[in-house]
């Protein structure tokens, strides 16, 4: 029904190819995760604006078959931190 997942900073996490930019690594999660939630489930991502950019992440899992639900909750933990949620729903999965 639901996948929460809280991502690495990307201040200090790389990935296995030494890079801090997670859009790799989450787009083979897009298909995997959307495979594996039951008709009408969600996957909500909290993560660092920063790295990477809210936009991008909704381009990622839009192109992947999921619908960004209008939420927002952006908060400062330091300079290089500014956490924030997504909300992903399936696209064309009956809605609640």
């Amino acid at each position: 029904d639901l996948i929460i997942s809280d991502l690495p900073y990307g201040v200090q996490h790389t990935t296995t190819e030494g890079t801090r930019d997670p859009m790799a690594v989450l787009g083979g999660c897009v298909e995997a995760w959307r495979g594996r939630l039951k008709k009408g489930g969600a996957a909500v991502l909290a993560f660092n604006r920063n790295n990477p950019k809210r936009e991008e992440l909704i381009r990622l899992f839009e192109q992947g078959g999921f619908t960004a639900e209008p939420f927002e909750a952006p908060h400062r933990m330091s300079e290089s931190i500014i956490r924030d949620v997504l909300i992903f729903k399936q696209r064309g999965a009956a809605q609640s």
